[in-house]
């Protein structure tokens, strides 16, 4: 088959060649850099234990926010740095990172009165250089009129405003970046281990195992990047590597449901005081198509789809997150 000769060829040069930069880890983080050293002209090598973007890349909202819920932290400096991420994305990929609408509710007795919120939508929309679509204060005849499937027992109104979403998937975002590697010359494999990694004079020595045949072999690369996402602290440790910074993780919760609401393809967020995350809030956005079965295994023709559209329900806690993935 062509993609075991192609992955056949990529194990080879992983083995024979010696790279500027070795990535770990093939999610979004591990992609995206080894597309933009490839593009530099620079000798790339790509590994991950698994399919590429297949933990947390594959796991997402399928949003490309600005950190709307950083404004309650008064953390403005992260929000304007996601906001203009954001900006870039939908100018950089317009088929596929597109603006989105949100409707939030708000629910008398909530920890923040409505008034609060909507300016902190009107700040959010600033600090987001008004490339999106300005907030929208609405009433309860609002929500009513264009959101007939929201209870609004106990409302006091809401507001729209917008961020951006992936139109089609993250996983599927993730595997262009690796395409683009791969076109300009990178030498990418999935199902490969990284064993660990050792010092050798100027260069890295990465042990890899491929996980398809067992066979082990050694990558020489002159720098060594872990973008393994939650795991990057475990391999610095397996590596005796210090760094400056570690992972904080936050929770979020997704829960498929068939969809219900009249506007189709328009999420719709809530704030309410009796939240179960303890006064927390969350947001239902579009979804793809729901397998009718498990996933495939190796060799099967792949998962029937329903035609159903699904919605993806969330809620998580308002705290603060961090990410690390370096260059050592």
């Amino acid at each position: 088959m062509p993609y075991r000769k192609l992955r056949d060829t990529n194990l080879a040069r992983l083995a024979e060649t010696r790279f500027d930069a070795l990535v770990l880890g093939g999610g979004i983080n591990g992609a995206g850099s080894a597309a933009a050293l490839a593009a530099r002209g620079a000798k790339v090598g790509l590994i991950d234990k698994g399919d590429f973007a297949s933990v947390t890349s594959q796991q997402s909202s399928n949003l490309a926010w600005g950190g709307i819920k950083y404004l309650e932290t008064y953390e403005f400096g992260l929000v304007r740095k996601l906001c203009r991420a954001r900006n870039k994305l939908i100018r950089s990929y317009p088929s596929t990172v597109q603006e989105i609408r949100f409707t939030m509710s708000h629910e008398k007795g909530f920890r923040h009165g409505r008034w609060i919120l909507i300016l902190g939508a009107w700040l959010y929309w600033v600090i987001g250089s008004f490339f999106t679509r300005r907030p929208r204060l609405l009433s309860v005849a609002d929500i009513e009129r264009e959101e007939p499937i929201v209870e609004t027992r106990g409302l006091d109104g809401g507001f729209e405003y917008s961020d951006s979403y992936l139109h089609d998937n993250d996983a599927r975002f993730v595997w262009g970046f690796i395409r683009s590697a791969l076109d300009r010359g990178c030498a990418a494999a999935n199902y490969v281990e990284a064993i660990g990694s050792t010092r050798e004079g100027s260069e890295w020595v990465t042990r890899a195992r491929d996980m398809m045949s067992g066979k082990e072999f050694f990558v020489r690369s002159r720098t060594l990047i872990n973008a393994c996402g939650p795991y990057a602290d475990q391999v610095n440790a397996r590596d005796q590597v210090q760094t400056a910074h570690r992972h904080v993780f936050s929770k979020g919760i997704h829960i498929l449901v068939d969809r219900s609401s009249s506007r189709g393809s328009r999420p719709t967020s809530g704030c309410s005081p009796s939240s179960p995350t303890t006064g927390g809030s969350s947001s239902s956005s579009p979804w793809p198509a729901r397998p009718a079965s498990a996933p495939p295994t190796r060799g099967s023709t792949g998962p029937r789809w329903r035609s159903r559209p699904m919605i993806a329900a969330s809620c998580w806690r308002t705290s603060t997150s961090g990410c690390a993935c370096r260059s050592r």
